[in-house]
C-alpha cells in the first residue's frame, strides 16, 4: 500500500486579515431574517479569533488553530488551539503551537494527524517557513521541519506568485520538491480541491492543473479573466465548478466555469 502523502500547494495564496479599517464610516449591518434551519446557538470559542483554521479530526471533534486574536488583527497571532466537541457543543483548550500562526493551512492527513504549514506570526511580519504536526493520539503539536519557501497568505506583492510545489511524506516527516505548476499562482486559498479519486485540482490564475501520482498536468487556459481568490467545488457528476474571484486590478468577476476533468 502506498504511504499517504500531502501535497503542499499553499503557494503564498490568500490574504491575511491585516491592516483592518477603523470604525469610522462603518456600514450598518444588514437586516437579518429568521433562521429557518435547525441551528445550535449560544456557542463560543474560548478565545475570539479570525484567520484561523478548523480541521475535522477522527471521531468527530474539530481542531481550531491559531489566527488573529487581537481586535483589528493588529498584534501577535495566536499560539493556542481549541477542540470543539459536536456532541457536547463545547470548546475546550487544546495544546499550544510551536509558533504563533495566522493565515496558515491545516490539512488532515490519512493517518489522522494534522499538518500545519506557513502563515504569519503577526501583522507586518514575513511568512513562516516552519511547519508542525498535531497528533490526536498524543494531543500534542510537534515541529515537522521547514518548507523551502516561506508560505503564507499575502497581499499584492508580485513576488508572492510561485510555480513551485512541495510534497510532504507523513511516513518520514520530510518535505521534498514537487513538480512545478503550469503558471505562477497566489491567492488560491479556496481554489485547491481534493477529489474522491485522489487527484488534486489547482485553479486560480489563467488555467487549471491537476495533480496525481506525483505529476502535475496542465488542463489549459479556462475562459474568463485571470482569477485570484476564486472558489472551487466538486459537482456530483464529477465535474468541477470554478466561480468568481478578481483579476490583477482587483476587479471582481461573477463569471464561472464548469470543467469536465
Amino acid at each position: 500500500m502506498r504511504a499517504p502523502s500531502a501535497v503542499c500547494v499553499i503557494v503564498a495564496a490568500g490574504g491575511l486579515t491585516t491592516g483592518c479599517t477603523s470604525d469610522q464610516s462603518r456600514p450598518s449591518p444588514p437586516q437579518r431574517s429568521q433562521v429557518t434551519t435547525q441551528a445550535q446557538g449560544g456557542l463560543a470559542m474560548a478565545t475570539p479569533r479570525a484567520s484561523h483554521t478548523a480541521t475535522p479530526l477522527p471521531g468527530g471533534r474539530v481542531l481550531i488553530i491559531g489566527g488573529c486574536v487581537v481586535d483589528h488583527c493588529d498584534g501577535t497571532a495566536g499560539a493556542d488551539s481549541e477542540l470543539f466537541d459536536p456532541v457536547t457543543g463545547r470548546f475546550t483548550p487544546g495544546p499550544p503551537l510551536s509558533a504563533p500562526r495566522a493565515g496558515h493551512t491545516a490539512t488532515a492527513l490519512a493517518d489522522g494527524r494534522v499538518l500545519v504549514v506557513g502563515g504569519f506570526s503577526g501583522e507586518r511580519l514575513p511568512p513562516l517557513a516552519g511547519t508542525e504536526l498535531y497528533d490526536p493520539a498524543t494531543g500534542r503539536f510537534t515541529p515537522a521541519g521547514t518548507v523551502s519557501v516561506r508560505r503564507g497568505q499575502t497581499a499584492d506583492e508580485p513576488q508572492a506568485r510561485l510555480a513551485r510545489t512541495e510534497r510532504f511524506d507523513p511516513r518520514s516527516g520530510t518535505f521534498r520538491p514537487g513538480p512545478p505548476m503550469s503558471e505562477p499562482r497566489y491567492k488560491i486559498s479556496e481554489a485547491v480541491l481534493s477529489l474522491a479519486d485522489g487527484r488534486v485540482v489547482i485553479a486560480g490564475g489563467y488555467g487549471v492543473d491537476t495533480y496525481a501520482d506525483g505529476e502535475l498536468r496542465a488542463l489549459g487556459t479556462v475562459p474568463g479573466p485571470e482569477r485570484q481568490f476564486p472558489a472551487v467545488a466538486a459537482l456530483p457528476d464529477g465535474r468541477v465548478l470554478i466561480a468568481g474571484g478578481y483579476d490583477d486590478r482587483t476587479f471582481l468577476t461573477a463569471t464561472a466555469v464548469v470543467l469536465q476533468l
